[in-house]
């Protein structure tokens, strides 16, 4: 297996970060593998690269199948598809970066913040989720790593469900399901970047995350925010059997 430093973090996030932005510039509706070499050539080096969890596909959730076509180069790719590939090795990437970087925290519980406010939706009201079950977390390792790559992906989807603008029709979520999902998720990562998790926070983000999957085989709609709710429910199933295992 490849080994990743910091250095190569830098240098790939670079070149996907490029990517990314010819492809939210471009006007086409597909691109050729010359014009993201940067995220194609991204592709193919982690393609041989396995983490503790499995094959690079797996940790991404990438369909691997789709992420061969990056990794030998085989345009023209879509646009949607492009992006998303994109976003899902950004996120990892990122993650590798956090890891890197994970500093050592005070043992003190932390404050939770309230969800945010949201614009003018009035009606169907986030309800408050009571904090009683916090446990010191060691961020060592593996489980540093599962957070990172959660981390990550949690504000990916933050991201995509603030920017999203399709209408009614076109979307999964209502706007009061959207805010909804937002302030859980911000709380989410408020909870995992303290020293302590909680557990009644979590279990209601991933029911929250199961529910948008849902949402998406339902309406067929917003595919990319279902695929990576999905696997941020995983990564978050994961995460709390490591910290409250199974029959605790």
């Amino acid at each position: 297996m490849a080994t990743l430093d910091i250095d190569d973090v830098h240098r790939m996030l670079d070149l996907i970060d490029a990517a990314l932005k010819t492809l939210s510039a471009t006007h086409k509706t597909v691109v050729e593998a010359r014009e993201i070499a940067g995220l194609c050539s991204v592709a193919a080096e982690l393609a041989d690269y396995r983490t503790t969890w499995g094959p690079i596909a797996g940790v991404l959730g990438i369909a691997p199948h789709l992420l061969s076509r990056y990794t030998t180069y085989h345009g023209p790719f879509q646009v949607p598809d492009a992006t998303y590939v994109a976003q899902r090795i950004r996120s990892f990437l990122r993650s590798q970066d956090q890891a890197f970087r994970s500093p050592q925290l005070p043992l003190e519980p932390p404050s939770v913040p309230p969800p945010p406010e949201r614009g003018p939706i009035t009606d169907a009201p986030i309800q408050p989720v009571a904090a009683t079950e916090w446990r010191y977390v060691q961020r060592i390792g593996d489980l540093q790593q599962k957070i990172g790559t959660l981390s990550a992906l949690l504000e990916d989807i933050i991201q995509t469900a603030r920017g999203s603008n399709l209408p009614p029709d076109m979307s999964a979520l209502t706007e009061i399901e959207r805010a909804q999902l937002i302030a859980v998720l911000e709380t989410v990562l408020a909870v995992l970047r303290a020293p302590m998790a909680e557990r009644s926070i979590l279990k209601k983000a991933k029911g929250m995350l199961g529910g948008v999957t849902k949402r998406v085989a339902e309406k067929q709609a917003e595919q990319g925010l279902g695929e990576a709710a999905g696997t941020a429910r995983e990564w978050l199933s994961d995460i709390l059997n490591s910290i409250w295992p199974p029959g605790m």
